[in-house]
């Protein structure tokens, strides 16, 4: 990992010949060096190390910024273009972080301007003794600074996480929702046709590396999941067979939301475009199809959730499928070229997940971090 984070492996090898075998050493030179003869070869070569050491405290914040995190390999595949600008968020987190780096590099650069003010005159050639009350305040000033500059963290790493949860994503989709739809008590569909929409659903889950909220805890497990996800038809079940209904899309937005252990916001709502209505046959498919969630879900969606990214979810690429999704004002994902890569794009770029939430959702374990050599 070293030999890719460039500008903290330099960093870091710099604290140890600056910090750790001059500066942290210099308060006891001060107080025991004896006077009258050369003075010590660390106090000798002081004004270089002293400007070289200003400037890499000066450094610390890029140094030690996590942004440099994705300049791994691990994260080559990901967008140019997402990938620069969840670095400058990173780094924005880092800055307003508990960490306080700037604040240390400025205290330090402070004291070492005060304490150079006072040292530098009397490393000079005939001038103004170093006794011994000088050489004890001096040291202690040494002390404070090098004390200060402990603060500086040993490592870099993501920011600290403040919650552990995955964000959370609604998913509107009348063959993903429609597994377990009952009249009175019975599935409606056939054991067949239940079996493969659930597996329709699996599938789509293990794609975009989505937890499905009412799946079995007992049943396979999603390879690195992004997201935890809720699902609705958006439709009832009636003489007709299924039929569209926004009131289902609004009670069962309202129901997911009651898991939610306080009142954080959707990460994203996806919506499909297409919605298969009727009877459905055995393999839990009507003969009726609609754009319901082009012309009656997405245009809702925006209205009751003005501030929330919203996804057209759709198995077309036709021009004017995409026309209308774009015209409506929304990104899309395609149901089977898509990957989780574009889900998780389309996460960052909503503004709507935490810092410790996207971290989870890349994957990234707790202990990633880069060690000081």
């Amino acid at each position: 990992m070293e030999s890719f984070l460039r500008t903290y492996s330099g960093w870091a090898n710099e604290r140890i010949s600056l910090k750790h075998n001059w500066f942290d050493r210099l308060a006891d030179v001060v107080r025991d060096f004896p006077l009258g003869g050369d003075l010590p070869a660390s106090l000798q070569n002081w004004q270089d190390n002293y400007d070289a050491l200003v400037k890499w405290i000066a450094a610390a914040p890029d140094a030690l910024s996590p942004r440099q995190l994705l300049d791994l390999p691990a994260f080559e595949c990901w967008p140019i273009e997402f990938r620069e600008s969840y670095k400058q968020f990173l780094h924005a987190q880092f800055e307003k972080s508990e960490l306080g780096v700037s604040g240390v590099v400025k205290d330090c650069v402070a004291k070492l301007n005060e304490l150079n003010s006072e040292l530098s005159p009397m490393l000079e050639k005939d001038g103004p003794v170093l006794h011994e009350a000088k050489r004890a305040r001096i040291a202690n000033m040494l002390d404070e600074i090098a004390k200060r500059l402990r603060d500086l963290p040993e490592t870099l790493s993501w920011p600290e996480p403040n919650v552990q949860d995955l964000p959370f994503i609604f998913v509107i989709d009348d063959l993903l929702g429609r597994t377990g739809t009952r009249k009175d008590g019975a599935l409606v569909l056939s054991p067949q046709a239940e079996a493969e929409i659930c597996e329709l659903r699996r599938s789509f889950c293990e794609r975009f590396h989505l937890i499905d909220q009412d799946a079995s805890p007992d049943g396979e497990q999603v390879r690195q999941p992004i997201a935890r996800a809720f699902f609705s038809s958006g439709q009832k079940y009636g003489e007709r067979g299924f039929v569209n209904d926004l009131e289902v899309v609004r009670e069962d937005i309202m129901r997911a939301a009651h898991h939610f252990d306080s009142n954080p916001s959707w990460a994203l709502i996806i919506a499909d475009v297409l919605f298969n209505t009727g009877i459905p046959n055995d393999s839990g498919r009507g003969k009726g199809e609609s754009r319901f969630g082009l012309e009656e879900v997405v245009p809702w969606l925006k209205a009751t959730f003005p501030e929330c990214p919203i996804v057209a979810l759709t198995t077309e690429a036709g021009h004017s499928i995409i026309e209308a999704v774009h015209d409506l004002g929304v990104d899309y994902l395609h149901r089977t070229e898509s990957s989780y890569v574009d889900m998780l794009i389309r996460l960052a770029r909503g503004n709507r997940v935490s810092g410790p939430q996207m971290r989870r959702s890349m994957n990234v374990p707790e202990d990633f971090v880069a060690e000081d050599p």
